[in-house]
């Protein structure tokens, strides 16, 4: 499986509500890294506990605190990145002082039995647990520094966790937007018992999945029949994709066509199918949302851009679209104060470059010279302007 296919596996379980294994390293918690190592740190002011977590969860209890854990393999550059980068600065060290911290080697006995009993599958993850053991929240993967302390602190504050949503779906249990959340948190932090029973009582309250919720849910199903079904869950190629085409053509709810849509464009990408991959960005399209269209447009703008001399006709047309699209909305934000103007300049570049895909090399310097007055330090434009002029 190439590079592309091994990427798009992983947004496949993603969306699925997993995770994809993301091999990461990090140095021993607690513990100086050897001299010569890149992510080497003096040691951190935070106390990493090893051993059994039913003593971490003990002494959480009786400091009314909850017990980060921290997954970690020797030999994966993505956990040493998070631990010299990130676990180990002053900043991320004010945070976990709030908690008690507990490090899990998924090489020891110890550790592998966390990971069994929590059912991580990417490494490295960092589980909250509240003292009576159970996850109530999860950050996964490397994270920068800046995301870490916001992402504790929201933690702290009780916003977004297992915990707050489950209480906000029992106290309206009609609404089954707030029990979608809950069963997608669940499932993010890898409760996939509980989050189960959270999708079944949505099944079964919308079984013919009328409102998004349940939609999404159908869509589920089918994500995983494909798998289950396919001769290699790793490699989309070989992967029967009709049964998703056929249930986003009888699905009605916008958010949820457009996720649909995205997916298939994502697998398309990776089986090598481009053209099937501009078709269900053309349908995903019009279902965008408006809070995310334009940063969705220039992401198809820029990936585009990037094969721009392969580009078909509808590639092209598609394009053409979206940077149309992208300056008339630009147009309206010069007395908004709240819109930055390197966001602009990004938006308006990524315009440009479909424009010029799509053959309006006029149009397109006209956005170019936008974003220029709204970055004028950004050295890329330069480039830019001379790739647009040579297209």
């Amino acid at each position: 499986m190439n590079r592309a296919q091994r990427r798009l596996a992983t947004v496949a379980f993603t969306l699925l509500g997993g995770a994809a294994i993301l091999i990461a390293t990090p140095v021993l918690p607690g513990q100086q890294p050897a001299t010569g190592d890149p992510a080497a740190t003096p040691p951190p002011a935070t106390a990493w506990r090893q051993g059994r977590i039913e003593d971490s969860l003990a002494l959480a209890s009786a400091k009314q605190q909850q017990v980060v854990v921290y997954f970690w393999m020797s030999g994966s550059q993505h956990c040493t990145n998070l631990w010299g980068q990130t676990l180990t600065t002053p900043a991320a060290a004010a945070e976990l002082g709030q908690f008690v911290c507990h490090g899990a080697d998924v090489a020891t006995p110890a550790g592998a039995t966390l990971v069994q009993r929590y059912n991580v599958k990417t490494l490295p993850t960092l589980l909250v647990l509240n003292a009576n053991g159970i996850v109530d929240d999860a950050m996964i993967g490397f994270v920068p520094l800046a995301t870490f302390v916001s992402e504790m602190q929201r933690i702290r504050a009780g916003n977004g966790t297992v915990t707050a949503l489950r209480a906000a779906a029992d106290a309206a249990p009609a609404d089954l937007d707030k029990r979608f959340a809950l069963g997608q948190k669940l499932a993010f932090v890898g409760d996939a018992t509980a989050g189960q029973v959270v999708w079944d009582s949505i099944r079964r309250d919308d079984p013919e999945g009328k409102t998004s919720p349940g939609a999404e849910l159908l869509l589920f199903e089918v994500q995983n029949a494909i798998l289950a079904q396919a001769p290699d869950k790793n490699d989309p190629a070989t992967w029967t994709l009709e049964p998703m085409y056929e249930r986003l053509r009888r699905t009605k709810q916008d958010p949820v066509r457009w996720k649909g849509w995205n997916w298939l464009a994502r697998i398309e990408a990776a089986r090598g199918a481009p053209r099937k991959q501009v078709d269900a960005w053309r349908a995903a399209w019009p279902h965008a949302p408006d809070n995310l269209a334009e940063e969705w447009a220039a992401d198809i703008l820029d990936n585009l851009w990037q094969r721009r001399d392969t580009v078909r006709p509808k590639g092209r047309a598609l394009a053409r679209e979206l940077g149309r699209e992208l300056g008339r909305r630009d147009k309206g934000k010069d007395d908004d104060p709240t819109q930055k103007a390197e966001l602009r300049g990004v938006l308006l570049s990524a315009a440009a470059r479909g424009l010029a895909i799509g053959g309006k090399k006029r149009q397109a310097l006209q956005l170019l010279a936008r974003a220029r007055g709204l970055t004028p330090d950004d050295p890329k434009l330069d480039e830019l302007q001379q790739q647009i002029k040579r297209q």
